[in-house]
């Protein structure tokens, strides 16, 4: 399951409608459900972000959407997945279909005649993926120069790697949000986890795991109010996570949508069905990061 980079790395809200229940359509695929949840899910999020109500959606808002996709380099086969998976939600729940009106249709038409770039989809990291991550991330790698980092610069630069690709999983962080994560916003709790308290969010959950990744990069007298990893810029992020896949031997298009997208396919694999509130933004269950540790170990994935 992969989700396109231009939806997650947006900022959201959280006031996003629940759907109601409706029965799965066992007409489908697995696959198919899974393809059609991620679209919808990208699909929320952006009508949260520009003043949308996803269901029921106006014909307008799925136009809007489908410009703006196709304008992020989406192919005519990929708005064709998006409308169909907005129509499949509306019909589910017994919506009127916005996805079938005629200025949709001729948008799709006016995207086959002139087809925009072909974006590569993100690649989610997920918990198998850290764990890989995890084996190589201390050790020294070959710089531009061709010379090998010594020891110690190597196993600074791979515990920075290890915390920021942790926190951003269990925190769904985006890039903004790990860019500008200073230390006065983590709570470090006696039972070993810890809580994030970013501006205008939920309080977040944080691992034992992850927290033992954070005090390994806490060292010294390190000022309340100084940046937890250093990187000051989305674009620094993507590429020292793109650089620890890479180490791995990990194939992929891996950017700093990944640790989100990656968490997330986790749950799917994982047996756990969250509303899609808490699939693209933030754990309503302090468990869940952890549910989904354990189910990964269990089934032999790690």
């Amino acid at each position: 399951m992969t989700f396109s980079a231009e939806v997650l790395d947006e900022d959201t809200t959280s006031g996003l409608p629940e759907i109601r229940d409706a029965p799965a359509d066992e007409s489908l695929s697995a696959s198919t459900r899974r393809n059609y949840a991620g679209a919808w899910n990208r699909f929320r999020a952006w009508a949260s972000d520009n003043g949308h109500t996803s269901l029921p959606a106006t014909s307008e808002a799925v136009e809007e959407y489908l410009k703006h996709r196709h304008a992020n380099g989406r192919r005519p086969s990929s708005l064709k997945a998006d409308r169909a998976a907005i129509r499949h939600h509306h019909r589910r729940t017994g919506r009127p279909v916005p996805s079938d009106s005629p200025v949709v249709r001729r948008l799709l038409q006016d995207s086959l005649s002139r087809p925009g770039q072909d974006a590569q989809e993100v690649t989610g990291l997920t918990g198998a993926h850290l764990a890989r991550i995890r084996d190589t991330a201390t050790k020294p790698r070959r710089q531009q120069a061709g010379r090998f980092e010594n020891e110690d610069a190597a196993r600074v630069r791979g515990l920075v790697d290890l915390a920021l690709i942790s926190t951003m999983r269990d925190a769904l962080l985006r890039r903004s949000e790990a860019a500008t994560l200073r230390w006065d916003a983590i709570d470090f709790l006696s039972d070993g986890t810890g809580r994030l308290n970013l501006a205008r969010r939920p309080v977040q959950y944080l691992s034992p795991r992850t927290v033992e990744a954070l005090r390994a990069i806490q060292t010294g007298d390190v000022p309340a109010d100084a940046l937890v990893f250093g990187l000051k810029s989305g674009r620094s992020i993507s590429n020292r996570i793109k650089a620890a896949a890479a180490a791995a031997g990990l194939r992929g298009n891996f950017t700093a949508s990944s640790p989100r997208i990656g968490m997330a396919e986790d749950l799917d694999r994982a047996g756990i069905r969250l509303s899609a509130l808490e699939v693209t933004r933030r754990w309503h269950d302090a468990r869940m990061p952890d549910l989904v540790t354990a189910a990964y170990y269990v089934r032999g994935a790690e």
